[in-house]
């Protein structure tokens, strides 16, 4: 606590800013000390970070435990009487010193400082297994309805194609993030062969990566799913509706996906987004034979 705070000349220690109680004791760390939004100190750090971040060119900015600047305490602004007032405090001045310089992302809590942000992340860590990829679209079966409405973006979290398991877990992934409205990111060592391996056959495709720019979330067909995901999702664009069909199993399993409870009306050429191969429904169903932790992106465009 004794540390001098970057960017203030001196004038304040990190004991000066951190957050205390009425009775001036530091509020508890929770994977570290929460700052007090409304201290002049914990502004000036922000001034010379935001500085720093522009010279270096930064147009991406992930604003992560941003929850740590709405713990309750005993504030610097004695106007300032609730958490959630100070965490106002702190994001309108960090949004107004970025002057629309950078996209803005934030962390899953908060639930609505939407007036700050471009995207939010919709769920907790995802490690990049199949279960995880099941846990974050899990939140998009019941979250979808954030994206393009409070916020222009959701964000699935990056992907990690190596903990994949396979390669078909690992497109799994890809396609849970191309489908999630999205922040498309990848988080793997690169330095790796295999990696560099698993990202050539996995983000270099065009009908994919377009899919992801759309930035539209998926709609999950089935909602009533508890505490797992949905396996089925749709979106329509300008006419053009998708359809993602995900097997989360350790085994092969068949899917039979009714077009009409889908919202998929009419007559549609489909096509599977990683072949550019067409594909045939019969009698309105679309049949599908899926492999362990296998799943499918499918494009229905006017007949």
């Amino acid at each position: 606590m004794l540390q001098e705070v970057e960017g203030t000349d001196g004038k304040y220690t990190y004991g000066d800013i951190v957050l205390k109680d009425k009775n001036g004791i530091i509020v508890p760390a929770l994977m570290g000390y929460a700052l007090d939004p409304t201290h002049p100190g914990t502004k000036m750090k922000m001034d010379y970070d935001i500085e720093r971040f522009k010279k270096a060119g930064y147009e991406f900015l992930k604003l992560d435990f941003i929850t740590h600047a709405a713990l309750e305490g005993d504030h610097y602004d004695k106007n300032v009487k609730t958490g959630i007032q100070a965490f106002n405090q702190g994001m309108a001045y960090l949004i107004e010193k970025l002057e629309g310089t950078m996209f803005v992302n934030t962390s899953i809590a908060p639930i609505f400082p939407s007036q700050y942000a471009h995207a939010r992340r919709i769920s907790c860590d995802i490690d990049g297994s199949v279960g995880s990829t099941e846990y974050q679209l899990n939140n998009l079966t019941y979250g979808w309805w954030q994206n393009g409405t409070i916020y222009h973006y959701t964000d699935p979290d990056y992907m990690t194609l190596e903990k994949g398991e396979t390669l078909e877990g690992a497109r799994t992934r890809v396609n849970a993030a191309a489908i999630s409205g999205t922040m498309f990111l990848n988080s793997d060592d690169v330095t790796k062969p295999e990696v560099q391996k698993l990202m050539q056959q996995l983000l270099t495709n065009p009908r994919i990566n377009e899919l992801a720019v759309s930035g539209k979330a998926f709609r999950t067909v089935e909602g009533n799913t508890g505490a797992g995901s949905s396996d089925i999702f749709v979106m329509e664009n300008d006419g053009v509706y998708y359809l993602a069909v995900f097997n989360f199993a350790t085994n092969d399993a068949a899917k039979n996906v009714d077009l009409a409870r889908a919202g998929i009306p009419g007559d549609y050429k489909i096509t599977d987004m990683w072949t550019n191969k067409e594909v045939k429904a019969t009698d309105g169903k679309l049949g599908l034979s899926l492999t362990a932790r296998e799943s499918k992106l499918y494009q229905f465009t006017p007949s």
